[in-house]
């Protein structure tokens, strides 16, 4: 770990509150993106949830609708079970007690994180099941979503936050794939205490290998904003160079750059921001993206950041919809609440940057180190290819 520069104090009343934005912002972007996952891109900007009138031809457009609750997806239910894994197993949770989780609470709905499930059925444990050749889309964008807690419970504690991205995603993601989560939870934890987006990226980018293909590029993304390059354009430019390289929608690489495109040139703006990454590219992973971006914003400002009307749809309300693994028994639905989800979080990460990082605790206030960022080591899949690993 690199040496601390100086301490920062957090209040827990602020914490709690920047966590709830966060995650509340999370389901948001999810929601927003949701329509145009993996397929075209909105014909103008929107400026509230959408859908398309028919799905079957997008040349129909989109009309507006109003959501019932958050959604339970891969993007946001692989949180809400790993919240549960350190809840029932403790700080010292482990990737197979994570695993066993999974399989209990039926995580895991498609790409990487079903591969995953089914890897783990046939016996293949964390963090094999999350890399070839049991993971034939270890390089999804699957634990680059799915990472969003672990930065979440690690507030300033940046190395802290990464390496337990690396430990815990490779459930579902190896190499491009983890190293998605493992920036962006860096680029949660430090969004806590940095007002400056260029700042909060270029530092959260120092937590990945300089050769890793996603912090290359990522910074392509913050050369291009740099030297004024219009947003479209860096856009086109990005997804030219990596869609060839990686050409699956969800692919980990491309999309963490439209994730740092759409903060850079969003500059802070809620709905800029989210329209930025949902108009970039045509098939990309859009409610990953909004998810993650929407995640760092509420973090930074808190849920004011968010419009109301997007917000009071929800309800509060997140209804889990497990899935059970094939043979079992079905799975009861249950509605949890936004808000309590969020403010277990938080106790959670109270908790673990004392236990497992180097934070102190008096009374409300967290004094919390500021280390500076150490690059975790560099994965690459090819050692794997085609190999039992």
């Amino acid at each position: 770990m690199g040496a601390d520069t100086e301490t920062r104090i957090l209040h827990l009343d602020d914490y709690r509150s920047r966590v709830a934005g966060s995650w509340i912002a999370k389901n948001v972007g999810v929601l927003l993106g949701q329509p145009f996952d993996g397929r075209p891109k909105p014909p103008k900007p929107v400026t509230g949830y959408v859908k398309w009138n028919d799905p079957g031809d997008p040349a129909a457009g989109v009309v507006p609708y109003k959501p019932a609750a958050a959604p339970c997806d891969d993007n946001t239910y692989c949180d809400v079970v790993a919240l549960r894994a350190f809840e029932r197993y403790g700080l010292w949770l482990t990737p197979q007690q994570l695993g066993k989780m999974w399989l209990a609470e039926g995580a895991g709905f498609q790409g990487a994180s079903l591969a995953a499930r089914q890897a783990m059925l046939a016996g293949h444990w964390p963090p094999e099941c999350g890399r070839p050749p049991h993971n034939p889309h270890y390089s999804d964008s699957d634990a680059q979503v799915s990472s969003t807690l672990y930065g979440l419970i690690a507030p300033g504690e940046i190395n802290l936050a990464a390496s337990t991205a690396r430990t815990f995603n490779h459930i579902n993601g190896f190499a491009e794939g983890s190293d998605g989560g493992v920036l962006f939870a860096a680029m949660i934890s430090e969004a806590v205490f940095e007002p400056s987006l260029r700042s909060l990226v270029l530092r959260a980018l120092n937590v990945l290998d300089s050769a890793a293909p996603t912090r290359v590029a990522c910074e392509e993304i913050v050369a291009f904003r740099d030297s004024s390059v219009p947003w479209t354009e860096a856009a086109w430019r990005s997804q030219e160079r990596w869609r060839s390289r990686y050409p699956q929608a969800n692919n980990a690489v491309a999309n963490a750059a439209l994730v740092v495109l759409g903060l850079l040139y969003g500059e802070g703006d809620f709905m800029e921001t989210m329209n930025i990454i949902l108009r970039a590219a045509d098939r990309t992973n859009t409610a990953g993206n909004a998810g993650i971006a929407a995640s760092i914003l509420g973090l930074m400002s808190g849920l004011r950041i968010v419009p109301a009307a997007l917000v009071q749809p929800l309800a509060d309300t997140y209804p889990v919809a497990p899935r059970a693994n094939p043979g079992d028994a079905p799975l009861a639905p249950r509605q949890e609440k936004l808000s309590e989800l969020a403010l277990r979080m938080a106790v959670l990460g109270s908790k673990f940057i004392i236990k497992r990082g180097r934070a102190r605790r008096d009374g409300h206030i967290l004094t919390i180190p500021n280390p500076e960022p150490a690059a975790q080591p560099l994965e690459t899949a090819a050692p794997w290819e085609g190999t039992a690993p």
